[in-house]
């Protein structure tokens, strides 16, 4: 994702054609961030949760270790999912 898609419906990407054929694909991004630099990306999530409240989302950083966290209203409390590492390097 770049910063000028930011505005756009969907990030300026078409889901629909994604969806029907990488949906049950796994994936992995290995990104260098340097000093100053920021990095955009998007997370898709989906969900059909009737009558159970909001759905809260969001990274959690432990140590290096990464983990997305999903919190379900009245049905689930909170889920960590292991996503990976961040290294700071010197």
């Amino acid at each position: 994702m770049t910063p000028d898609k930011e505005s756009l419906y969907n990030y300026g990407v078409d889901l629909k054609p994604f969806l029907d054929t990488a949906f049950y694909k796994p994936t992995m991004l290995h990104r260098t961030i340097h000093s100053k630099e920021e990095y955009l990306c998007n997370i898709a999530l989906v969900l059909i949760v009737p009558n159970n409240g909001a759905v809260v989302t969001g990274f959690v950083l432990k140590g290096q270790d990464l983990f997305y966290s999903i919190s379900i209203g009245k049905q689930i409390d909170s889920a960590l999912i292991p996503c990976g590492q961040i290294v700071f390097k010197k």
